[in-house]
């Protein structure tokens, strides 16, 4: 990431969705990654060719409650 470019993650506690909002991007690829306290990946997206200011949201319904890494 450069100096200027940003990734916010929202709400926190979520229940149903999160929002990750990155901004001030050029021409990058992100991948995005969630996984349980154990290690497990419970999710995966890449994100490509991201310019300017992208808001992606992701449904977390089916997740069990629980504390994860994204």
């Amino acid at each position: 990431m450069h100096d200027n470019q940003q990734i916010k993650i929202y709400p926190n506690p979520a229940i149903e969705y999160i929002v990750i909002d990155f901004t001030n991007l050029v021409n990058v690829k992100y991948s995005i990654q969630i996984f349980n306290v154990t290690g497990v990946q419970l999710y995966f997206d890449i994100l490509s060719n991201l310019d300017s200011n992208v808001m992606q949201q992701i449904n977390i319904k089916s997740l069990p409650k629980g504390v994860y890494t994204v």
